[in-house]
């Protein structure tokens, strides 16, 4: 079985961890309306997309290879069989 790893995708989501801890912390310290909490606002939403378009392409590339591994069981069943 082949589990896919994505480093770039892991950094996307640590990175936006990070950033989210942080802009808690400017929350609780000077406000949702505090500049930090917006400059952190700024740069979570601008990483979604990013992530966003990772997770989709870690999902096709699983996908994909659920297709080769049923084609491959598929070939297998038909050898025993015979």
């Amino acid at each position: 079985m082949v589990i896919y790893k994505n480093p770039a995708l892991e950094t996307q989501i640590k990175e936006f961890n990070e950033l989210l801890l942080k802009r808690n912390n400017y929350v609780l310290n000077s406000g949702e309306h505090s500049p930090l909490v917006r400059d952190l606002d700024e740069s979570m939403e601008h990483l979604k997309p990013a992530i966003l378009a990772s997770l989709d392409n870690q999902l096709l590339a699983v996908q994909t290879q659920i297709k080769v591994l049923e084609g491959s069981k598929q070939q297998t069943t038909n050898l025993v069989a015979d």
